[in-house]
């Protein structure tokens, strides 16, 4: 398994988009009533969202999950400096817990979790199904499961581009992007129940083409360049770089990109009869 995201000065040229997204996660999580005494944030970077939910759920245990070790750093000196910055009581740090593991095998014992919470840590493994076993197996019984992931009209402006010039370089798409039927399937086959989805657009627009590529990479840290091997080529690089001028440069010379943003939160049923892992 690659070592995820190691490079945090890359990473955090995104971390803009990124706590966008997270807001409106914790949006939408003002709508469900809930007394969770576990929570698990999978994928828990750089550790923004350990901190907000702490603030919501005061008396929760909250375990952040993330496989990159240096990221688990900058997120326990984050927590603590936002602890401290906010002048929350020192007991706050006795049930925050931050743990280094692997999406398709968590480290946890069954039926543990109240909440599992992800944003926008599950679209770079595309075993899904594996990862939804994994956390139906750790969600309690009438738990919930909250996270975001990036839809299939993702950099669309870009990927358009992108797609003429597949046959010749033997490229992808830019970012591994998700089915939104496909994920209700699998989580509806493996078991949750009342699915609820909300699909979301955020255009950004960017100053120049090569400021708009470097953000685009910081979404996919050191796995961007495995994905995207002939991407860096130099040839490549500056011909997308010369098509985005022509097409998308508008009058006050700035890019847009649209990022279509799946929001999902389902439940783990009350009773389960029988499920075969």
């Amino acid at each position: 398994m690659y070592k995820l995201f190691k490079q945090l000065k890359i990473c955090s040229k995104s971390l803009f988009l990124r706590r966008e997204i997270a807001l409106r996660m914790h949006e939408k999580l003002n709508l469900i009533k809930l007394n969770p005494k576990n929570i698990l944030d999978a994928g828990c970077g750089e550790g923004f969202d350990i901190f907000l939910l702490k603030k919501r759920f005061v008396d929760s245990n909250i375990i952040g999950l993330d496989q990159c070790i240096q990221m688990l750093k900058l997120s326990k000196k984050n927590i603590i400096n936002n602890l401290m910055f906010k002048k929350l009581l020192y007991h706050s740090f006795f049930n925050i817990y931050l743990v280094s593991g692997n999406f398709l095998k968590l480290p946890f014992y069954s039926n543990i979790f109240n909440v599992i919470w992800c944003n926008l840590s599950i679209f770079w493994n595309l075993q899904l199904k594996k990862i939804f076993y994994e956390w139906f197996r750790v969600t309690k019984n009438n738990g919930l499961i909250i996270f975001s992931c990036f839809g299939l009209n993702t950099l669309k402006e870009l990927n358009s581009i992108l797609l003429k010039e597949k046959l010749k370089y033997n490229i992808s798409p830019l970012l591994p992007l998700v089915d939104i039927y496909n994920l209700g399937n699998i989580l509806i086959d493996i078991g949750f129940i009342d699915l609820v989805i909300d699909i979301e657009k955020i255009v950004v627009t960017y100053t120049s083409p090569q400021k708009m590529l470097i953000d685009i990479q910081s979404l996919g840290g050191d796995l961007f360049k495995i994905y995207n091997k002939n991407f860096f080529s130099k040839n490549f690089y500056h011909k997308i770089i010369k098509k985005l001028l022509i097409k998308y440069l508008n009058l006050n010379k700035k890019i847009s990109l649209t990022y279509e943003v799946i929001f999902i939160h389902a439940f783990k049923p009350k009773k389960i009869k029988k499920i075969f892992l």
